[in-house]
């Protein structure tokens, strides 16, 4: 299962960008998620899109680099750590970790 939303740019016009890519875990490490990614990237690319993604986990981003279908836009970027990173008793640790962009050229 995927999702993808339209992203407001003020570089690129047209932007969708992939929200979520969920696949069980008896299927997960037998390339469905890439292969369900480029397809959906490259029907919205004829639709007249530009899909993109932005990924954080090092086995996603470790795929990805190999992957000819897809550009790094920018790479190796950590979210602010802020003063409200607990929602209640959990502490919230999406902040520190490094991000890539990617742009789908096909």
């Amino acid at each position: 299962m995927t999702s993808w939303l339209h992203f407001p740019h003020n570089k690129i016009k047209n932007a969708k960008k992939e929200h979520r890519t969920v696949v069980l875990p008896d299927y997960q490490g037998v390339g469905i998620a890439t292969s369900l990614r480029d397809y959906v990237a490259e029907r919205l690319k004829q639709s007249g899109f530009v899909p993109i993604t932005t990924l954080s986990h090092p086995a996603l981003i470790n795929s990805m680099s190999k992957n000819r279908k897809w550009r790094m836009t920018r790479k190796g970027r950590t979210g602010r750590q802020s003063d409200n990173s607990t929602l209640g008793d959990m502490k919230i640790s999406g902040f520190n970790r490094i991000t890539t962009s990617w742009r789908y050229v096909g």
